[in-house]
């Protein structure tokens, strides 16, 4: 209970940060449309990216920059692609590894590797971990490097049967 409480707070100061950045008054309706933050990261020039789960918009995922260490955020920007929600890993090389669910048929899980600095997402290839979901309840991933080029993503998971779990994928990370 105390780490969701935690994490509300967390989103929630995201969210006025994001909010204080704009250059008009942050509304209900501008709240309503951001669904979740999912661990930002912080690039090597220092820049905190965050990746945010959208509503009213497509599905599509959403990013935000901060220069001054989260104090504000930019306006958010379209990613270019539909999932949710997110899991960044920063890989050894500097680049990350995005892992989201995909909640439209075929339901699954796909991942992209995006630069160090999460500057060219909408170029980043899609790569598609799982198109075998039974519907749209699945995703919260979560990944960990187990050597320099592997990584293991687990993920929540179902079945045309119903049947729901957790399940994980190791990846090859090139």
């Amino acid at each position: 209970m105390k780490r969701f409480f935690a994490v509300s707070i967390i989103s929630l100061f995201a969210v006025v940060s994001f909010a204080s950045a704009q250059e008009r008054r942050f509304t209900i309706d501008d709240l309503l449309k951001v669904r979740r933050v999912g661990d930002p990261q912080v690039s090597p020039k220092g820049d905190l990216v965050a990746f945010m789960r959208t509503d009213s918009f497509n599905d599509h995922t959403a990013i935000a920059r901060s220069t001054n260490h989260g104090k504000s955020f930019s306006h958010w920007q379209d990613a270019g692609f539909q999932g949710h929600p997110h899991y960044a890993l920063r890989l050894p090389d500097k680049r990350v590894l995005l892992v989201y669910g995909y909640r439209h048929p075929p339901f699954g899980v796909r991942a992209r590797v995006l630069d160090s600095e999460c500057e060219r997402i909408e170029s980043a290839p899609e790569l598609v971990i799982r198109d075998d979901g039974g519907n749209s309840d699945l995703g919260y991933p979560w990944a960990t490097m187990l050597s320099k080029h592997r990584a293991l993503v687990v993920y929540y998971f179902n079945k045309a049967n119903g049947t729901r779990y957790i399940a994980g994928t190791f990846l090859a990370v090139e």
